[in-house]
């Protein structure tokens, strides 16, 4: 019954949904970063690095004891003698399916790379517009007028304000 509600949904919501999704990827266009945000996303896109090429969470000694104040982006195991990203491994995780893609396009992944802003921003896209179909079907299941699926977040937010005042 929710595959068939699905395949209605998308049917009767083509345009409506075509232009969201056009509009998020126009935003996601115009708004890509020229450069990787350094510190912390950085720190942590590490980890996932030393988790491709290695199958390890550690980090080289070198790197971390280079990378900022000892502590501040990368903890040592003392009794182990290892290096890890302080941000804990889901973080990690989150980098794994652009980071792979580079890795295959480009043959090899470094722990920094000039290239690498391009497949982050890709990902970055394709997460905001699936987020955005995502949240327009939950919206969809509630209304059936397609600009209130639009705009759902908005016109709910108005409609619990007048109702407050009256």
């Amino acid at each position: 019954m929710n595959h068939e509600f699905n395949q209605l949904l998308l049917t009767k919501y083509r345009f409506v949904l075509g232009a969201l999704i056009t509009l998020v990827f126009c935003v996601g266009i115009l708004s890509m970063s020229k450069e990787e945000y350094i510190a912390d996303p950085m720190a942590v896109r590490c980890e996932t690095v030393s988790l491709i090429n290695d199958g390890s969470l550690t980090i080289p000694v070198a790197l971390a004891q280079s990378f900022g104040e000892r502590g501040q982006f990368f903890v040592e195991n003392v009794t182990k003698e290892k290096w890890y990203c302080k941000y804990g491994i889901l973080n990690s995780l989150m980098y794994l399916p652009a980071l792979f893609i580079q890795k295959w396009h480009e043959g090899t992944l470094t722990y920094t790379s000039p290239s690498r802003v391009i497949y982050l921003n890709l990902f970055n896209l394709l997460l905001a517009m699936a987020s955005a179909i995502y949240l327009f079907l939950i919206a969809s299941r509630y209304t059936k007028r397609e600009f209130v699926a639009f705009f759902y977040r908005r016109f709910k937010s108005e409609v619990q304000h007048s109702a407050l005042k009256s």
